[in-house]
């Protein structure tokens, strides 16, 4: 027998694993999850990881309610969004709220956003397919546990345990029954949930028509985005007014997107030496005024220099080839963004081929330091970033492996050989060896998202936050799936695409040999979610207290709180709520007894969300819930993998054409099928207000109507915050003695951009002499950053006093 993975794999098993894929396994699965003496303890560890966990949370409740007893307004900080009550009746109250409209009530209009509606749900679905999986697991339990393989520990209530040669074909045959069970409630709960999504995005669209929603909701209700605008149309706005009269029907404004992109390099560079530069010894003779000197230097040099490589680099010749376009009835908008506008059929000049127009985003979605880089530069970057991703997927199983070695009981015992006693002595060892590990590996995936963010912003210049969150989202699954595939397989991933390649056939053994040997390690995963993760995140208002706590006090003292508004970092906690899916649906059949701990997360999270979004989460930008469409993607690819995993199990034992993996391979096929077909059919539904709608707003007389809605339309709002900047200041400030405006980049960073952060621009290829991330670091990419940034602050010994006034600089700084 060859023993891999705990799985003991009698020599007439299978022809494949005996003459073809026993080589290319050697090293697959041989780290600290499948120790034997791992496996011996297995129920230690998920019976420690579960006693920590209940421990943390009640601390937690514990500290919460005897700080809001003893101080009501602590209120404020927990539940910022709530004006009325400050008493501890009232969060009773509130969190009762959150529970019922979290599990039974539907959310009354208005009070969650349609991106937060659409969090909540997707914890819904997720704790219905729990709690039906952990029915049927109750059935399937049993099952395992009467298997005759004699799989010890853990794996003794998993597939493990079945052996098709002594007996077990019809507890095979039983498993597979579960799982088109459980995949077709999956498929029935998707699919509904796909036509609730498609009624809700309806109703937000109109409620955006008739000025529910706000007058910068409703303006980009009415606009569209024009990409690549030709040359000859950009010469003026009222030349593109003019065009889209003619074609479509009334136009309220027209703005041509201006080249900006060397007035934020401006301003960036000016806020880098002013940062440097912030102790009052920093005068003329200074070697930090004379660095000063050398960016000011620099500005004109990049000037220049970027202008020639943008020319040469980009396609059409023009970097103003964006637009807005905001109609005055919503019918033209619903039209304009899903016609083809011209036939270029046998024509050599086809610009006007090229005009892509889209549904407008609000001026608070757009990164406008990106907004004015062409479409088909665009194009080419992302194409870049997503080459990036693949290399960084192929890669991204260094730093796994390197926190598996690290969970290594070998490792202890090489390196330090009385730690183990120590360990032992002290009741520590399961914990250190089992639980940290996975404490560790969160903590590393906390920083993957805002390193594919600064992918996303800087390298693919992609042009708004909605588009950003949704790509972030996605590979974030992928990467954190591939850390999944990593910590199963216990090797590189250019090994296993190595052995993949080399040995097709070998997929499903591979599978079927690595997976059930893991399940342990994530019910651990999903127990350290339920217990670290989702109390952090209730709590985080409250624990934004230690970082001023005297300043707040007095706040509070006063029944007046000025804290920053916090905002839902979709592409993290939308992915940890897929992730957790993703396991739940791969290990429904090999392992169920990893449901109930999900069932448990995905009640809690959907408490936890429902609270936030109501109390806590203010709205940063309207996604529409567009991010539904990268969680349908994340549930599929999760369903899937589950499916084939199985089938890989199952083939180890009978074959790999057997009746009961061709039976898995068949609803693989038709979980493909519906994947793709329900994206095609309901996805295109999602864009635009329907005719019928539009038709009715543009008729309706009532205050709702477009004729009225469009009064608090302004002409102004899609140009350049630093355009208006700029205009500001020439209007405010007098000419001076030459006769030249007086004009300052440096005094407010533009609304648009995320929190504050000082932006640069991605596309110019020049070397600078400071990382991109000066001079200021956000927690957050989307939060505001706090100033001045630490580096500023070594600086700053070199004198005693400090001053951020501009006039003890020189005159021309």
């Amino acid at each position: 027998e060859l023993g891999r993975g705990g799985l003991a794999m009698p020599a007439t098993t299978s022809v494949a694993w005996n003459s073809e894929c026993e080589a290319p396994l050697e090293g697959f699965n041989d780290t600290v999850w499948n120790n034997d003496r791992f496996r011996s303890s297995a129920f230690e560890y998920v019976t420690q990881a579960c006693a920590i966990n209940f421990a943390q949370i009640a601390i937690i409740v514990a500290l919460v309610v005897a700080l809001l007893a003893a101080s009501p307004r602590l209120l404020l900080v927990l539940a910022p969004r709530r004006k009325e009550g400050r008493s501890l009746r009232d969060f009773r109250r509130w969190l009762w709220e959150a529970v019922r409209e979290a599990f039974w009530a539907e959310v009354a209009e208005g009070a969650i956003s349609i991106d937060g509606m659409v969090l909540v749900r997707f914890c819904r679905l997720g704790l219905k397919f729990s709690v039906l999986g952990s029915l049927v697991g109750a059935v399937m339990v049993p099952v395992y546990a009467s298997g005759h393989n004699d799989a010890s520990g853990f794996l003794h209530f998993t597939i493990s345990n079945l052996d098709e040669m002594q007996g077990d074909s019809s507890r095979f045959v039983v498993a597979v029954l579960a799982a088109y069970i459980l995949a077709g409630s999956v498929l029935f709960l998707v699919r509904r949930e796909w036509k609730h999504f498609v009624v809700m995005q309806r109703d937000h669209l109109l409620r955006r028509a008739q000025g529910k929603e706000g007058a910068s909701a409703a303006q980009a209700q009415y606009s569209v985005l024009v990409e690549r605008v030709p040359p000859h149309a950009q010469e003026s706005e009222d030349c593109l007014r003019h065009f889209f009269e003619l074609l479509l029907g009334d136009v309220h404004s027209c703005v041509l997107q201006k080249d900006t992109t060397q007035m934020y390099h401006q301003q960036m560079l000016h806020q880098v030496g002013e940062t440097v530069c912030c102790c009052c010894c920093c005068r003329e003779s200074s070697f930090l005024y004379g660095f000063k000197q050398g960016l000011d230097g620099m500005v004109t040099l990049e000037q220049g220099t970027a202008h020639i490589l943008r020319t040469i680099l980009s396609e059409g010749g023009s970097s103003t080839s964006t637009a807005f376009v905001t109609f005055r009835d919503a019918r033209w908008q619903a039209v304009a963004h899903q016609v083809i506008l011209f036939n270029t059929r046998g024509r050599k000049d086809t610009d006007v081929g090229d005009w892509r127009l889209s549904p407008a985003p609000e001026a608070r979605d757009i990164l406008w330091y990106n907004a004015s880089i062409p479409q088909a530069f665009l194009e080419k970057r992302q194409r870049l970033g997503l080459a990036i991703c693949y290399a960084g997927l192929v890669f991204w199983s260094a730093p796994i492996i390197f926190i598996q070695s690290i969970a290594s009981i070998d490792t202890y015992e090489g390196i330090v050989p009385w730690l183990n006693d120590l360990l032992r002595e002290t009741g520590l060892y399961n914990v250190t060896t089992g639980y940290l590990p996975v404490l560790a590996l969160m903590v590393m995936l906390l920083v993957l998202p805002h390193a594919l963010m600064f992918l996303a912003i800087r390298v693919e210049a992609l042009k708004t936050k909605t588009s950003v969150q949704r790509e972030v989202l996605i590979r974030n699954f992928w990467y954190q799936l591939a850390t999944l595939v990593v910590t199963v397989l216990s090797c590189s991933m250019w090994k296993a695409l190595t052995v993949i390649i080399a040995h097709p056939s070998c997929i499903a053994t591979i599978l079927g040999v690595t997976i059930p040997g893991v399940s342990r390690y994530f019910t651990t995963f999903v127990i350290a979610r339920c217990g670290t993760s989702l109390p952090l995140l209730v709590t985080w208002p409250l624990l934004r207290l230690l970082w001023a706590p005297a300043q707040i006090r007095r706040q509070l003292d006063k029944g007046e709180l000025d804290l920053p508004p916090l905002y839902c970092f979709f592409a993290v906690e939308a992915t940890d709520i897929a992730v957790v899916l993703a396991v739940g649906l791969i290990y429904s059949v090999i392992a169920p007894t990893v449901l109930p701990f999900c069932a448990l997360y995905f009640a809690m999270a959907a408490v936890a969300y429902s609270w936030m979004f109501k109390n806590v989460y203010e709205q940063e930008f309207d996604c529409k819930g567009h991010f539904w469409f990268e969680l349908f993607d994340c549930t599929m690819a999760g369903l899937l993998l589950g499916i084939l995993s199985l089938g890989g199990v199952m083939s180890t034992y009978t074959g790999l054409w057997d009746f009961h993996p061709t039976a898995l391979w068949v609803l693989a096929a038709l979980i493909s099928s519906f994947h793709a077909r329900w994206k095609a059919r309901w996805q295109p539904l999602c864009f635009a207000i329907t005719f019928q709608d539009a038709a009715a707003v543009d008729s309706d007389v009532s205050e709702f109507g477009s004729k009225e809605v469009i009064k608090r339309f302004d002409p102004r709002f899609y140009v350049d915050p630093i355009i208006k900047l700029i205009d500001a200041n020439e209007a405010a400030t007098a000419p001076n003695p030459e006769g030249c405006q007086a004009i300052d980049l440096c005094e407010a960073s533009p609304s648009g951009s995320p929190g504050g952060r000082t932006p640069i621009l991605p596309p110019t290829p020049i070397g600078r002499p400071w990382p991109d991330g000066c001079p200021e670091t956000p927690v957050k990419a989307h939060e505001r950053p706090r100033r001045p940034p630490a580096f500023s602050q070594w600086l700053c010994w070199l004198c005693p006093e400090r001053t951020a006034s501009r006039k003890d600089f020189p005159p021309d700084f």
